[in-house]
This record gives structure tokens, sequence and C-alpha cells, in this order.
């Protein structure tokens, strides 16, 4: 693993190159995203007290490390950076605008997490006026570490679903301290394990936040990191089953020529995944292997990318994964970097199945766990899911009037997004029916759009303004005609999708195809 780990990170080509790009790709896509500037409300008094008086101070619980006031973030963005930890081990920092409207905005962290990424508090129009605040839930490590847990339960808790609570409310008490008043709206957002710590705190802390956005929420931990393991014991272990780059692209053109003019218009986007089906027998080696035909062996593994991770019985654990992306999403997430010793290399996937069953299911740092079977764990992985995984039970949630938005892109190679639509049924069930659910709860998928940003689609929205309005104005996210873009180069837009309220999806009628109005949300 450490092999793969050190391809990984001179295919990124910077010190701590995977760290940076999970960073990116795990934790905080928004700081890249060019949104309308969101309406405020009123700016508040000025603060009760200077930011240097709250360092060395305890509130909440919470030791204020340093208190610093901050006016980088350009004209009309002046804040206090506060600094602090609760128990010594969970660090967390918030920026309390000079300027306050009132609110609150908590941000997930990404893979495993263990740092305070900075991008969380780019200045974005959106957030502009918002209380701030992250953590590195609970722990320090570079996000794809996970030694960390290994007989550690406090940090297993923290990460698992305590920290945000706990963070949130130390920043609550800090809030009331320097304003004079607590929030009095407070929102969430968050992507892959930030996403799956919007639906935690929405089913286990339902009076935590008035609204939630869980975009590509890794929510069913053990079933998804299993599927990384058989993916990456196919990928890795079986002599002559890997596939790279050439293969990835082999795969992606086949699932193009099938399948991009579906929605109307072949763009490099495939709008509607669900109808998919990709036929890869043209693709199959006749002769020798090369790089454009795939061996039998390598057949395998691809229909092992894409197949159900299912249980004995028969139960499926996790969806497998959609045509689409391939070429940019295997070799981060699946294939990465063959050596010069061997063709045979593993993406992200490889490295977060090794740390979860060496340091949280078998507790042995030693494991061999390319021959790991998960069916002689399952114990130990479903007391994992009692403490990471988030219950679609959001009935205590919904009846405060709280509301959740679920986003999800369809070419995301790290989290299936075929998972979030299993949670999204799954929430029906449990709060009643679809109506039930449907009165507090919206879920978009962003065609083409790789984990949490990145790929051939329209990867930047804003969501918290959207959120805001259905919260406080009771204005459904889905009725304000929400537009996503894919920012070029200085920020400008190079196309741009309406986002479509699940199951409907983008269908070209005519016009400029890089256009939103070029398109209509039609139901699958």
């Amino acid at each position: 693993m450490r092999k793969i780990k050190n391809e990984l990170l001179k295919r990124c080509g910077v010190p701590g190159g995977i760290e940076v790009l999970l960073l990116l790709l795990l934790s905080t896509p928004f700081a890249t995203q060019a949104a309308e500037q969101s309406a405020q409300t009123p700016a508040s008094e000025p603060a009760s007290r200077t930011c240097e008086s709250l360092a060395g101070k305890t509130l909440g619980g919470a030791v204020i490390v340093d208190a610093k006031a901050d006016r980088s973030a350009g004209p009309g963005n002046d804040r206090c950076i506060v600094n602090g930890a609760l128990h010594k081990t969970l660090q967390f920092r918030v920026a309390l605008p000079l300027d306050w409207n009132g609110r609150l905005l908590y941000f997930g962290g990404g893979g495993w997490n263990g740092s305070i990424s900075p991008l969380v508090f780019a200045p974005m129009p959106e957030r502009s006026g918002y209380v701030v605040v992250t953590s590195d839930s609970g722990h320090s490590a570079n996000g794809i570490d996970a030694s960390w847990a290994l007989g550690n339960p406090q940090a297993q808790t923290e990460f698992a679903f305590l920290s945000v609570h706990s963070v949130l409310e130390a920043t609550k008490v800090i809030v009331h301290d320097y304003y004079g008043s607590a929030p009095h709206h407070s929102y969430f957002e968050g992507c892959s394990n930030g996403g799956r710590e919007a639906l935690i705190s929405a089913s286990r802390f339902p009076n935590d936040f008035d609204g939630v956005i869980a975009r590509a929420p890794a929510y069913n931990w053990s079933g998804l990191f299993s599927k990384f393991l058989r993916n990456s014991q196919r990928q890795l272990g079986v002599p002559g089953a890997a596939v790279g780059a050439e293969a990835a692209r082999v795969v992606e053109a086949a699932a193009l020529e099938q399948c991009d003019a579906l929605d109307g218009l072949a763009d490099g986007i495939i709008s509607n995944p669900e109808s998919c089906q990709v036929r890869l027998e043209s693709k199959r080696c006749s002769g020798a292997a090369s790089a454009q035909c795939l061996t039998d062996t390598q057949m395998q593994t691809v229909q092992t990318f894409y197949s159900d991770l299912k249980s004995t019985d028969g139960t499926v654990l996790y969806p497998g994964w959609s045509p689409g992306g391939e070429s940019e999403g295997w070799p981060v997430w699946l294939t990465g970097v063959p050596t010069a010793a061997s063709s045979a290399s593993g993406g992200a996937q490889a490295l977060f199945a090794d740390g979860f069953f060496k340091y949280w299911v078998v507790a042995d740092p030693k494991a061999d766990v390319l021959h790991i079977n998960p069916e002689e764990h399952r114990p130990a992985l479903a007391l994992a899911d009692t403490l990471l995984s988030a219950s679609p039970d959001l009935r205590t949630f919904f009846a405060l009037g709280h509301k959740v938005i679920l986003w999800h892109g369809t070419s995301d190679w790290a989290i299936s997004y075929r998972g979030s639509i299993q949670y999204f049924k799954n929430v029906a069930a449990a709060v009643g029916d679809e109506s039930r659910r449907d009165e507090s709860m919206e879920f978009f998928l962003a065609p083409g759009v790789q984990h949490c940003a990145g790929g051939a689609g329209a990867d930047t929205v804003d969501l918290l303004t959207p959120l805001k309005g259905w919260v406080e104005e009771s204005k459904r996210p889905s009725e304000t005609g929400l537009v996503a873009k894919k920012a070029g180069a200085a920020g400008r837009a190079t196309l741009s999708r309406p986002l479509c309220r699940y199951p409907a999806f983008p269908q070209y009628k005519g016009g400029d195809a890089a256009l939103a109005s070029s398109y209509r949300c039609e139901a699958r």
C-alpha cells in the first residue's frame, strides 16, 4: 500500500499531492464556486468585545487557543478568526464576521479528516455574513491515514458522530459571548465524509441545524469501504486483472458512444446514466492484448467495478458504479498509476480500504488486507456501522420543520450516486411515504460531475442560498430555477445546466448547447 501511495503522490506532482487532491475532492469543493451574491439580513450590532479578548478564555467547555482579527478576505469581509480545542484533541476554527447576519454555517470534513482546511474560510458571496466553523473531527492526520483509530475509542467516537455536535455547542457559546446573541438559524454543508456528517447530524442530533446540505454522502460506511476492498482485491490481487488509464479510455469511449446522445445531444456528458447499459463485447481483445481492447480477465475487473457488492445471502451491501467519467475518475480512485516493477496499481479506494480494515475492523496494522474476507468480519463491520453510518430515519428532523438537500455527481468514482438514490428511497420508507419525505427533502443529480467537483459536467452550484430560502421563506429549491455551472479560466462559466430534481434529468431541446436555457428537466 505504501507503493500505491507513493505512486499517487508522484501523479499529483506536488509534495503531499494525494493529501491535497483528496482535500479538494473530498472536503470543500465549494471554495471554487462562483455563485451569485445572496441576499443578506441587516448586519448585527458591533461585537460586544474585541476579537483578541477571546484568546485564553474557556467558553462552552472549549479553550480558545488564539483569536486574531483578519482583514485579508477583502473589503466587507473583516472577521475574527478563533482557534479552539475541546478535550485537547478536538481542534476547531471559527470565523466571526464583523457584519454578522445572525446565521451560522458548519462545514464538514473529507476523507478521514484530521485537519482544518483553509478552503473553508475562502471568501464566497453566498456565505458572506455567516459565522463559519469547521473542525478536524478529533484527531490529527492527513485525510487518508486511519492509524489514529487503532485502540482509540474516543477518536473513533468523535470522528464517527460526536465532533460536529460538540463543536457546534461550544461555537454557539462563543458566538453569544462575542455578539451578545445566539444564531437565529444554523446550517450545515459537506461533501463525502462531510455529506455523511450532514446526515448524521440530521438523524442523531435533529435540533442542531435548521437545514443540511449533503453532497455525495458516504453514509453507508462499511458497505462503501467493503466495496472499495472488493475493487482493490480484484485490481491488485488477481494476476492479469489490473486495468489502467488505457482501459479507462476504452470503456469511457464505449459508454459515450452508446449513451451520450440519449439526452438529445452528444456533448461528452451522459445526462441519464440510469438508462445507460453499456455493452463492451466489441472491446474484447480478439487476438493479442493491446491498449485498444480488454482481455477477458480485464473485462471481469471492469464488471467488478460496475456490479453491486452482495453478501452471501444475496443482500446488496453497496451498489456498483454507473458508466461515465472513467478516464478522469479511475486513475484517482481505482487504477492508480503502474510502476516500473508492476502494471498492477491501485487508487485511493485501495488506500481507504486498507486503513479501515487494518485500524478499525481487525485492529491489526500488519493485516494482509488484500486477502481479508469481509464476510468473516460481519460483526465488526456491523459494530462500525453503529458509529459511522447515517440512518434514513429523519422523522424528528422533519417534524421540527428542518430541511435536507441531497446532491450527487453521476460520474463520482469515489462514492456511487446510486447509493444516494437508495438513501433517498430509504428515507421515504422511514418517514412514512414519498410525499412526507418530499415535504422536507429534495435530491439533485449532477450529470457528468466527479466526486464533489470536477468532470465534464456542471459542477458548481450554490445550494446554501436555496436552503436558506426554503427554511426561512418556504421557497422550495427546485422551484427557484437552480442552474449549475462549470467554471473555466478566470471563473467564467464554460457551460451551464439546469439542476434537476430527481428523478428528472436535463434533456436538450435545442439552442446553444453551453446554456442551461437550452435544456428542460425531463422525468425519467
